[in-house]
């Protein structure tokens, strides 16, 4: 958010700032449907389902300039857990590898479905 307070940093239609909750919608998550809305920060939207669940639903989606639209689902072991093993896991990768000097995030490092390897996650589902 911003020094304002009425904006979050995303990107859509090109545009660098959008308003602050400016997207609810329902969304069919695995244990059924609810209302969500667009936050920058999905830990903060998922934390309190996570320790109450032990579990964290994630969706996401995407348009591109031709209007066409995916989505994607993914359940994982709660935040901390998924924090925590998603850790050990990089570590493990970083002793068995050399990658060149650079920043990485963990798709860049151990490939875009990793996040599937991890205790607890499965596959992530796009539709």
């Amino acid at each position: 958010m911003t020094a304002d307070g009425n904006w979050i940093a995303a990107r859509l239609d090109n545009q660098e700032r959008v308003p602050l909750a400016h997207n609810w919608r329902r969304i069919d998550f695995a244990g059924g449907s609810a209302m969500a809305i667009a936050i920058p920060w999905g830990d903060l939207a998922t934390a309190w389902f996570s320790l109450r669940t032990r579990r964290s639903r994630l969706w996401g989606e995407v348009r591109n300039a031709a209007g066409e639209r995916r989505t994607a689902h993914l359940e994982t072991a709660n935040g901390y857990r998924l924090t925590a093993d998603g850790t050990l896991m990089a570590v493990q990768f970083l002793l068995n590898a050399a990658p060149s000097g650079g920043y990485y995030t963990p798709s860049m490092l151990m490939g875009a479905r990793c996040v599937e390897q991890l205790p607890g996650s499965t596959s992530i589902r796009v539709e």
